[in-house]
């Protein structure tokens, strides 16, 4: 993302794409990306929204938080507005990393529920000048039973959307 740092509110560039989701049930989310940056927690995010019957950040010791926008509660701390949620990567700046957690201080995970097959739109908006993404995975949880290590391969072959 090279245009202004929209940390308040996902009011930058945004994309948006239709995912089909083949099996009702949890998805989990990861994105490929870089900081063009010298620290690993400045130029490290983007605003992310998944259209989905229930879209939210979770570690198993903490539960279920929500974007600010939403009826659910709790909320995720930090930065949140509208549905989306601010979706951050840690780990060494200038590297590319398969990585995607939410929740200032609390790296959850980031999960989307469908309650049924079908098209469903995610939005990805620009929050921080220099953070680049090349790579969006959605995964069912069913799908892969050594979890991320199959999943985020970046040998699986692009779907285009």
């Amino acid at each position: 993302y090279t245009g202004p740092n929209n940390f308040g509110k996902p009011v930058g560039a945004r994309m948006s794409v239709l995912v089909d989701i083949s099996s009702k049930g949890t998805w989990k989310f990861v994105w490929h990306s870089f900081i063009e940056g010298t620290h690993n927690t400045e130029e490290n995010d983007s605003w992310l929204k998944i259209e989905a019957d229930d879209f939210y950040g979770n570690r198993g010791d903490l539960g279920k938080h929500y974007p600010k926008g939403v009826p659910e509660t709790p909320k995720v701390n930090g930065a949140s507005d509208q549905g989306f949620l601010k979706i951050y990567r840690n780990g060494n700046p200038a590297v590319w990393r398969m990585d995607a957690r939410t929740s200032d201080h609390e790296y959850l995970f980031v999960y989307a529920d469908f309650d049924a097959p079908g098209t469903y739109k995610l939005t990805v908006a620009g929050r921080s000048y220099g953070h680049y993404i090349d790579r969006l995975v959605l995964y069912h949880l069913g799908t892969y039973e050594d979890k991320d290590s199959q999943a985020i391969f970046l040998s699986h072959p692009e779907t285009r959307a």
